[in-house]
């Protein structure tokens, strides 16, 4: 209808692609030409009840949160530009220069979903070379299909010539599918021809007429996710890439080997020729590239006529290699007035004919041509030989049978062409095979082979007429659209070959060698004849050995085939049915002993070198017989993502001994699973859907089962889309009247009524009267004491009566029934014997299937995941249910009391935290005057989805150095649950909720180092986060206390195990650096953690801070008035210091040189004159 009602239209930003959707409008669409009225708009559903993820305006099935993609454009060069001028600007560029191709200034434009990238200007080149790369970043998949590529000189602003790529002819989005890949290759532009007319076709409007040069590119696309550092580059970026190297080229022939073309053009006729034109001569040109546009090769026209075509049509002489000469005009002749229409012209070639002739060197894509073509042939003669058949069949004078017959011609045609095709299919071109050429020739040799199978099999199968025909029909089609086909190969081969390995000669004891045999390797790979072989995988097994003396006879010769594990590193990657044996042989006796080889050469098989490929003999080969296999397609869950998309129009195909059956295709994976939507589901359990405007719900169960109904709504979980209810209903039901048990989910409401969420529905007759017994499951351990996840022993006791028949004996290491004999140990848990019979009984239960004609698989006990629907949004499902149910008949004692499935209580602890010291704080505050750092610090915690039970020390004042004392203890008490590893939270939401909500966190303890402010807002030095179940050991001293501590790969101990830990860890920050962020340490604190159950604080309590009990002693820290006093001294003589540092030194060496001249006038005359009197 080209219109769209009441959809929702997902917004998003196109600068910041990795933020995803941003939010969602509402709108109406209508595409409308002239003379349209537009429909009238269907009325909407507004309110909270709105499914806006099911009504938005995307492709169906295209998924509404996508990826990122990076699409990469390689220029690498161009070749033959040429260039349109004006009249007036091409008579004067000639005046200067004789061709103007030289004069072009050309740049390569590439727009893609509405972004441009350009690459830099060439100047004064034809053929320029840039080897330049254009990214663009867009969502993925990409809604925009087409790429425009385009030339464009710098001093004309009409591009040169343009091209557009359909992404989707480069890609394919099948089962095998692939993001699109192009080259390298040369693509062709095309413009207006050589007048000022249509330039509108230089800008890609429209079909060009006239060659302009060719490009060399590639495309690579990447596909990536939004939260990946690549998804924040959106803009378009244009980058140098290296240039293709040559060499590589002409040694991988990656751009195809040059040969030379001729090509050659007959003029028979040319009429309704405007008669506004009839007045000049008229003469055509034919070009093909570059090749013909020059009119000076116009030295001659061949003529060929009629009666005497034979002598002067082109011969091999004429046109011999070393003539060079191209004719790409005709000589100019005038028309002639028609005379049936006078208001239209005609050239008069009634005798003469004009040829032209090209000669032109072009790559060697010829093989592509040749596929192509035979594949149509195939695809002419089916078609015509089906309407052949159709058409006899509605003539009453044939018969069935021989329509029959002509039909069975036709596909023996069909097998005959396509086996012609698979034997001479070219390889030609394989050394420079791009990945579209090796998918696409893949897809026709798979393809065509397994078309020539089964047109062979219908050939002898008696099917009727018309179903022939109708498989012929599917053969065409599939022929017709085969180039955007991937078919798979098939994962289950089948060889039927037996190896031979003549006269290998082993050293050592014969008996050795058949105690202890050399390992037989095998290597599995896929065959790809475009390229090279891809590994699967490898396997290794012991052979059966037979020396001389002994013979070739059972138990144990011919051995028996084997599955053998295939491993691709450490994953299994399938299984090898084969048989390996190793035969001694005697050079100087006669070899009795041995079996005779049967040499059944396989067609189209060689020998090796170390023998001949024979099929496997009759005493190995198994004894098969056909079966037939029904299927039923029920519907497709946790689908993995295809080449980083995830699946939109999922197909089962289902191979079993190289057969194989194809379900249809899912038109919608994500809103309709199933391909029958009335089959029950079973998928991983999800959250509810909101049904409250907070975007909570409160759930509670209601079940019903024919007249019977139970409310649980007393018992409803308050706020939560992930709810754990833990109850058990037992009920009573009449087989047939009561079947059908509807298990469903209510969100209850304090004012309304309460809201159906969804519900699930199972058929109660159908499990009973089930023969694998999903009645209860079958329990995986024997216990007698303990009720396991079922009901216990009477489960056992009442299998064992129900298999009585068969469990006729039960010896201690030996089981025997009617059908086989079961031998295993069991550590018995009971001297009962009764016990015993029970335990036993259930060891051969869970073997039951391994019992001849009469066993099957018996139903384990296993929790099922249930979706549930409601019928006001089908096919949406509103979240899932862990459940199971189990069903007793009345016949037989009551079971005991059901296992408790109650929700976990968890367990309440005491975490306290004791700061001691702090050492290397970052100073944060700054002396204006002296500009000496300080710091006033303190230290505050918490537990995560605690912060309301925040705690701090108090603060440590004028610290100089980054080192403070505390001696304060924190104290938390938390809800944990052991088995989840979460602390549990209750709260209220609002002061307007009714309930508490409860959510599971992580137990983290948060500490945070602050620089107290009296006037500004205190400063954030640095955190730790530490996490109680997985805690870093603490550093001895603060010397060792390093960020390494931090890593994931430092030594870790569980807290709930550990108890008790004291030492030093970093306090950390985060540093914007240029593009990217760092870790800084801020600091290290010492710190003690106990943590002890609620019972245990109860009889040893501590106080918080340094209060009693258990108080702790005040830090040894300086006098305030003292500290404040010093800090100020020690400013002031900086300050001083730094102003008159150089006066000071001055000072002091003049006080001290002068201290020493007074001292030696002083003493220098007393010992002078003492020196004298005592002579």
């Amino acid at each position: 209808e080209h219109q769209f009602f009441h959809k929702w239209a997902p917004l998003t930003d196109t600068n910041d692609i990795a933020g995803g959707i941003k939010g969602y409008l509402k709108c109406d669409i209508s595409v409308m030409g002239k003379g349209d009225i537009k429909k009238a708009t269907r009325p909407g559903k507004d309110g909270q009840d709105e499914d806006i993820e099911g009504n938005l305006l995307l492709p169906p099935g295209f998924p509404m949160e996508q990826k990122c993609a990076k699409i990469a454009v390689s220029i690498y060069r161009a070749e033959g530009l040429s260039m349109v001028q004006n009249k007036l600007i091409s008579s004067m560029k000639k005046v200067f220069t004789k061709d103007i191709k030289d004069l072009i200034n050309p740049s390569v434009v590439v727009y893609y979903a509405d972004q441009k990238g350009r690459t830099s200007v060439k100047k004064n080149c034809a053929e320029p070379i840039w080897n330049e790369q254009i990214i663009f970043t867009e969502l993925f998949p990409v809604l925009c299909r087409r790429m425009k590529i385009q030339i464009r000189d710098l001093e004309n602003p009409v591009a040169i010539g343009t091209h557009f790529i359909d992404m989707t002819k480069i890609s394919h989005s099948g089962d095998k599918g692939f993001l699109p890949t192009f080259g390298p290759a040369w693509i062709n532009l095309y413009g207006s021809s050589m007048t000022e007319e249509d330039k509108e076709l230089d800008e890609g409007i429209g079909e060009g007429s006239a060659y302009r040069g060719r490009l060399l590119i590639s495309i690579d696309i990447k596909v990536f996710e939004k939260v990946d550092s690549e998804a924040k580059e959106t803009e378009v970026v244009t980058k140098i890439i290296p240039a293709i190297n040559e060499a590589s080229i002409n040694k991988k022939r990656l751009l195809g080997n040059p040969i030379e073309f001729l090509l050659f053009a007959a003029f028979l006729e040319a009429s309704m020729i405007d008669r506004r034109h009839g007045d000049k001569a008229i003469k055509f040109q034919v070009t093909i590239g570059s090749y013909g546009e020059n009119l000076a090769e116009m030295k001659k026209t061949n003529l060929v006529t009629k009666e005497n075509e034979e002598e002067t049509c082109l011969t091999k002489e004429s046109l011999s290699p070393s003539d060079s000469i191209s004719v790409s005009c005709t000589s100019s002749v005038s028309p002639c007035i028609t005379h049936s229409c006078r208001a239209y012209c005609h050239m008069p070639y009634e005798k003469v004919k004009p040829c032209v002739y090209i000669r032109n060197l072009w790559e060697d894509h010829r093989w592509r041509i040749f596929n192509a073509n035979r594949m149509d042939l195939i695809a002419t003669k089916l078609e015509e030989g089906i309407n052949i058949v159709a058409e006899t069949v509605n003539q009453k004078s044939t018969t069935t049978e021989e329509a029959e017959k002509m039909l069975i011609l036709v596909l023996m045609e069909l097998h005959h062409g396509c086996l012609l095709f698979l034997s001479n299919i070219t390889d030609q071109g394989s050394s420079y095979w791009t990945k579209l050429d090796e998918r696409r020739l893949e897809a026709c040799r798979s393809e065509l082979t397994l078309i020539a199978q089964q047109a062979a099999t219908l050939c002898e199968e008696s099917l009727p007429l018309k179903e022939k025909l109708k498989s012929s029909q599917l053969f065409l089609q599939k022929i017709q659209h085969l180039q955007d086909e991937i078919a798979e190969r098939t994962l289950s081969p089948t060889w039927d070959q037996t190896l031979v390995f003549q006269e290998i000669v082993l050293y050592g004891d014969p008996k050795d060698i058949q105690d202890r045999p050399p390992k037989v390797i095998i290597e599995i790979f896929d065959h790809n004849k475009g390229g090279r072989f891809e590994f699967i995988g490898q396997t290794c097994t012991l052979p059966a050995v037979k020396l001389s003396d002994e013979k070739y006879q059972q138990p144990h010769f011919p051995p028996l085939l084997d599955f053998v594990p295939i491993y691709w590193g450490d994953m299994v990657a399938g299984e090898l049915l084969a048989a390996f044996e190793l035969l001694q042989f005697s050079l100087y006796i006669q070899n009795k002993n041995l079996p005779e080889l049967q040499l059944r050469q396989i067609d189209g098989l060689s020998n090796t070198e170390f023998g001949p490929i024979v099929q496997v003999p009759l005493g190995i080969r198994p004894i098969v017989r056909k079966y037939r296999i029904e299927v039923l397609f029920w519907g497709l869950r946790d689908l993995k993502r295809l080449q980083v998309v995830s699946a939109i129009r999922p197909r089962v195909d289902i191979e079993c001994a190289g057969k194989g059956i194809k379900s249809s295709v899912l038109l919608n994976y994500q809103r309709h699973p199933n391909f029958s939507v009335t089959v029950k589901e079973f998928e991983v359990a999800t959250s509810l859907h909101p049904a409250d405007p907070n975007g909570k719900a409160d759930p509670y169960i209601r079940i019903r089962l024919g007249s019977q109904e139970i409310s649980d709504m007393e018992n409803y979980v308050s706020k939560q889309l992930n709810p754990v209810f833990g109850r058990c209903f037992q009920l009573t039901a009449t087989f047939p009247a009561e079947t059908l048990l509807s298990v469903s989910i209510y969100d209850w409401d304090l004012l309304s009524s309460d809201d159906l969420i969804g519900e699930t529905l199972i058929d109660l007759e159908n499990r009973y009267y089930s023969r694998h017994r999903a009645t209860c499951g079958l329990p995986f351990k024997y216990n007698v004491y303990t009720p396991g996840p079922r009901w216990g022993p009477l489960v056992i006791f009442q299998l064992h009566h129900q298999y009585r028949d068969v469990l006729s004996n039960f010896p201690h290491l030996k089981i025997t029934t009617l059908y086989k004999d079961f031998i295993f140990n069991v550590d018995y848990t009971s001297p009962d014997e009764k016990q015993i019979n029970e335990e036993l009984a259930l060891v051969v239960l869970h073997s039951w299937q391994e019992v001849p004609h009469k066993g099957y698989k018996l139903v384990p006990e296993h929790v099922e995941t249930r979706p549930l629907f409601n019928h006001e949004k089908p096919g949406v499902t509103q979240g899932y249910l862990q459940m199971w149910v189990d069903m007793f008949p009345t016949d037989i004692p009551t079971p005991g009391a059901p296992v408790d499935i109650s929700p976990r209580k968890p367990q309440r602890f005491e975490l306290r935290v004791t700061i001691w010291n702090t050492e290397d704080v970052v100073l944060a505050d700054v002396n204006q005057i002296t500009g000496l750092q300080s710091c006033d610090i303190y230290v505050t915690g918490w537990l995560q989805g605690k912060e309301d039970q925040r705690e701090r020390t108090d603060v440590y004042y004028n610290s100089f150095t980054g080192e403070g004392k505390f001696n304060w203890r924190f104290v938390f008490r938390f809800d944990y649950l052991n088995a989840e590893k979460k602390m549990v939270v209750t709260r209220k939401q609002s002061l307007f909720s009714v309930d508490k909500t409860e959510c599971k966190v992580p137990p983290v303890l948060m500490l945070q180092v602050w620089d107290a402010d009296i006037v500004s807002a205190d400063d954030f030095l640095g955190s730790l986060h530490l996490d109680l179940t997985n805690f870093p050991w603490g550093a001895k001293t603060a010397q060792q206390c390093t960020l390494d501590m931090l890593k994931d790969d430092a030594p870790k101990v569980n807290m709930f195990k550990q108890r008790v830990l004291k030492g030093w860890w970093p306090f950390i920050s985060q540093k914007r650096e240029r593009d990217h962020m760092l870790t800084i340490l801020t600091g290290k604190v010492e710190a003690e953690l106990h943590l002890v159950t609620e019972e245990e604080a109860d009889k040893n309590p501590v106080g918080l801070g340094r209060n009693a009990p258990e108080p702790l002693e005040k830090p040894n820290r300086p006098d305030m008035l003292l500290s404040v006093f010093y800090a100020n001294a020690k400013s002031i003589a900086c300050m001083f210091w730094r102003s008159y540092k150089k006066y000071i030194i001055i000072f002091l060496i003049c006080f001290l040189l002068g201290l020493f001249l007074f001292l030696f006038l002083f003493n220098f005359p007393q010992a002078i004159s003492h020196k004298m009197v005592n002579g």
